[in-house]
């Protein structure tokens, strides 16, 4: 195993085999112990253990920068999550196993507390990772602006979770690759860098189940609104809350006997007639308010909230079924996505998620010692003996040691792929630009309220003025002192 110097912002070059470098320092991963896994969804994670004599400890800690390559390739960069050091009898070695997380963990603990208006995609992951990602290191890399965003609150939500909603709302994706560059890209432009077949493949198999396939599709969504409505509630001379019927879902337009009153936020806003909360039944009259009289007549406008289930369903898909099972042929499956808070947008979640699991689809598992594939890249893969020949979707990707060394005398990895078949109107390039081209307001949280917390600094400022003075030596018999003792 060879070692090389490593900087983040610089490649790998003139290495071969495989290399694992901990804070810059080259380490000897157990032969049979080196694990890299990469899944659509969810973030990279690396594993090692290492062999170290007790009085020369392994140079690793929780939160130390770890990264792995391959004949000067980068495959992995991110942060150690865990360590766990064991001792075996009377060994004077210790064995330590590592695991570690990729560098899209970072946004997982940062949090953003923001609002966009008509901004594209990649326009706000630029601003969220200068405002809110600040101090990580993390670049921008290749940032393709995507749709427009109506409008988006992030009401202090992780980093991770603002880029899932926008990637998913958009049809794009994102990612950090192991130099802490940051993407953002369209899902059809995801492409691997070679194609998968008869030369470049180890072994191949292909599978298919039910696992997720279903062919009726049910949202539980968040909550949509109702269509304006007014209410009119009469004074007693004592209330000054009144319960609406539904909790309010915009803000309410208030009058007392026609006469239009300031609204604002309960517990936010001061000095207002009346206040109102997302979500919330109740309109408050300020304390300072002339109480209603059984003469005057509240009148509060707004959209109530009411929750939303939406559901689709395929009946032809149904039917083979039920001709295949001998039964109803219904496969019925339901997803919660509480920010959802438009009945238009569920419906079309429904349908995406309908077209997307909606048959019964081949499931593709090869291994081969080509580099470079990544779950959430569009593959290309043929095998003529097994009747392939097309696009694929690359869930998962994990890595291995490889047991025989190539002609240089380097260990290699040994790469296991799982692909999806897309879907079937088109393929996955056809698939994601159906998602991204809807022709939609795209809307996050139209309605939400932000706050923004402001951290108070309070400042004081201290002096203080010395003065000295010069004064001879004592020199009297019975008043000089010289090393704690009177001079007699």
């Amino acid at each position: 195993m060879s070692i090389v110097l490593f900087f983040p912002s610089d490649d790998i070059v003139d290495a071969e085999g495989i290399d694992v470098l901990i804070s810059g320092i080259g380490v000897a991963p157990i032969d049979g112990s080196l694990s890299w896994n990469t899944a659509l969804n969810s973030r990279d994670t690396f594993a090692i253990k290492v062999r170290a004599h007790y009085t020369t400890p392994a140079p690793v800690a929780v939160g130390s920068r770890i990264v792995l390559a391959e004949d000067g390739l980068l495959m992995f960069g991110g942060i150690v999550s865990e360590v766990a050091i064991e001792q075996d009898g009377d060994s004077e070695f210790l064995v330590y196993d590592i695991q570690a997380q990729d560098y899209s963990a970072i946004p997982q603990r940062r949090l953003v507390a923001a609002s966009y208006e008509q901004m594209t995609v990649g326009a706000i992951v630029a601003d969220i990772r200068t405002n809110f990602l600040f101090g990580e290191g993390i670049t921008l890399g290749d940032v393709e602006d995507g749709p427009t965003i109506v409008k988006a609150v992030f009401n202090y939500l992780y980093v991770d979770q603002a880029f899932n909603e926008l990637s998913e709302l958009s049809g794009m994706t994102w990612w950090i690759d192991p130099f802490k560059r940051l993407h953002v890209r369209a899902r059809s432009s995801v492409l691997a860098p070679a194609a998968i077949g008869n030369t470049t493949h180890v072994t191949m198999r292909v599978s298919s189940s039910v696992d997720q396939y279903r062919n009726a599709q049910t949202v539980r969504a968040g909550t949509d609104l109702t269509d304006p409505r007014t209410e009119s509630f009469i004074g007693d001379g004592t209330r000054r809350v009144f319960n609406l019927a539904f909790a309010a879902g915009t803000e309410p337009i208030i009058t007392i006997n026609g006469l239009a009153q300031i609204v604002g936020i309960l517990g936010v806003e001061s000095d207002k007639d009346w206040y109102w909360n997302k979500g919330k039944t109740e309109i408050a009259q300020s304390d300072t308010g002339t109480v209603l009289g059984t003469a005057d007549v509240l009148a509060v406008t707004y959209q109530g909230q009411v929750p939303l289930i939406v559901g689709a369903e395929d009946d032809n898909e149904i039917a083979t079924r039920a001709n295949l099972d001998g039964g109803s042929g219904r496969y019925e499956h339901v997803e919660d996505r509480p920010n959802i808070d438009a009945g238009d947008l569920a419906l079309e979640t429904a349908d995406q998620l309908l077209a997307r699991f909606g048959r019964v689809t081949r499931v593709i598992d090869a291994t081969t010692r080509t580099s470079g594939f990544r779950a959430g890249q569009l593959v290309t893969i043929t095998n003529a003996k097994l009747g392939l020949n097309d696009q694929f979707l690359i869930e998962s990707v994990s890595a291995s040691e490889w047991t025989e060394p190539d002609a240089d005398g380097e260990p290699h990895l040994m790469f296991s792929v799982r692909a999806l078949e897309g879907d079937f109107q088109g393929g996955w390039v056809a698939f994601f630009q159906k998602l991204a081209e809807m022709g939609r307001d795209y809307v996050i949280r139209e309605n939400e309220v932000l706050v923004l917390l402001r951290r108070r600094v309070d400042g004081a400022e201290i002096a203080d003025v010395l003065d000295t003075q010069n004064v001879s030596v004592e020199s009297r018999v019975g008043f000089a002192e010289c090393g704690y003792s009177e001079v007699a």
